[in-house]
């Protein structure tokens, strides 16, 4: 049985741990001071906002991107830096997986002030784990409020969201970071979905741009998981879904190849081997145009795959020439992990590819043997409306949160 947790109950979630964390701190407060790293920090809210926002900035190059918190947080005590406790912005040119962390400094100057404090040893801090000194982001990571401007953690600020200036910006997808400065232990928080700046609303004006929205999915291995997202590209452009499993480093297998897009949005279905039982993999999703341009989206959070109880009671229909019972014609355990999926978007024709692993030893895959593909394709399911019903009450808990 597939649960996932959604971004409207992630939010609440957040909230509660978060709240949970500041009971503490109230009810010892002789101990709140030391173990400062220890305190939770307060998170940016994002709910509500479109997968995938066109800001057309010919007009005014501002956008004000709305934003929540869960409760103010501005009681700075003398042993945390000044601008503590403070929240600031980030458009990021492209996105990242969940195995790849954000630097958690900003700047060199923000690492000495807190070595001022005594609250981290400069020599062990690296370059890769100050913003502006990672190679990986470098030219790819601007302000959308500055250093000196970060924002006090007030409902009113808050409440006025944050103006971000696209003028000299690249056209193209951005996303959007929250970061919580809260020296030495910041935080950062993703937006769901990402906004494409453009100077013209002709598709082929800009580049491509994609987000995947699932949350964390735990399923049972004999089930798909559906991918969902959304996709703003010119006519011709194609959609490659791939996962990896997690630890093994970039061997992405593609479950979708070169599927013609179709619309704004996409649900893709991935099945993966039996031998996946247990574990837990990436996902992305690449959109690429005809004129060599490309997008790749990750899945903010982790597929995790549980036993299940066979395909015949996960709704599974089998490819012809599915091995649904023994996991495929592989050579042992080191054979390929690979899944199918179908592309069930919004005007969507359908379509399934395979990938293939060779796993940690090196051993060919089956299909490369000659042998029969793992894994089988499943068509996309409608929700339930029990899952729907559930949904709602989710979105009306955290509504009423942040009334």
């Amino acid at each position: 049985m597939r649960r996932a947790i959604s971004r409207s109950s992630r939010l609440t979630v957040t909230v509660g741990v978060v709240a949970v964390g500041l009971v503490a701190s109230v009810l010892s407060p002789s101990t709140a001071v030391a173990v400062d790293g220890q305190r939770l920090r307060t998170p940016v809210l994002w709910s509500d906002d479109p997968c995938m926002q066109v800001f057309d900035r010919s007009a005014d190059p501002v956008l004000n991107i709305p934003y929540g918190i869960p409760f103010e947080d501005i009681d700075v005590t003398d042993d945390e830096v000044a601008d503590g406790r403070r929240h600031q912005f980030f458009a990021m040119c492209r996105d990242h997986g969940p195995d790849e962390e954000l630097p958690i400094w900003i700047s060199e100057a923000d690492v000495a002030a807190a070595e001022a404090l005594e609250l981290v040893d400069l020599g062990t801090v690296t370059g890769d784990q100050i913003l502006d000194l990672d190679p990986a982001w470098t030219g790819c990571a601007s302000r959308v409020n500055a250093d000196a401007d970060r924002r006090p953690i007030t409902f009113a600020m808050a409440e006025a969201g944050i103006d971000w200036d696209t003028a000299g910006l690249d056209v193209g997808a951005y996303v959007i970071q929250g970061f919580t400065h809260d020296p030495a232990f910041s935080q950062w928080w993703p937006r769901p979905g990402v906004i494409k700046v453009v100077d013209d609303p002709d598709l082929a004006a800009s580049p491509p741009a994609a987000a995947v929205l699932n949350g964390e999915e735990v399923v049972e291995i004999t089930e798909p998981v559906t991918i969902e997202g959304c996709v703003s590209a010119m006519e011709g452009s194609t959609l490659t879904a791939s996962w990896a499993q997690v630890g093994a480093g970039d061997a992405w297998q593609p479950f979708l190849e070169d599927e013609p897009v179709a619309g704004e949005s996409f649900a893709i279905d991935m099945l993966l081997s039996p031998r996946m039982a247990g574990q837990s993999v990436r996902v992305r999703v690449e959109v690429a145009d005809p004129m060599g341009r490309a997008y790749t989206a990750f899945m903010h959070e982790r597929v995790i795959t549980l036993p299940g109880q066979g395909p015949g009671d996960s709704g599974c229909v089998p490819q012809d020439g599915c091995d649904t019972t023994s996991g495929g014609s592989g050579t042992g355990d080191t054979g390929a992990l690979d899944g199918t999926g179908s592309n069930a978007g919004s005007g969507g024709s359908g379509g399934s590819g395979a990938g293939t692993d060779a796993g940690a030893t090196g051993a060919s895959s089956p299909a490369a043997d000659g042998g029969a593909a793992e894994g089988c394709g499943c068509r996309t399911r409608p929700r339930s409306g029990a899952d729907a019903a559930w949904l709602l009450l989710l979105l009306a808990a955290v509504r009423r949160r942040r009334g």
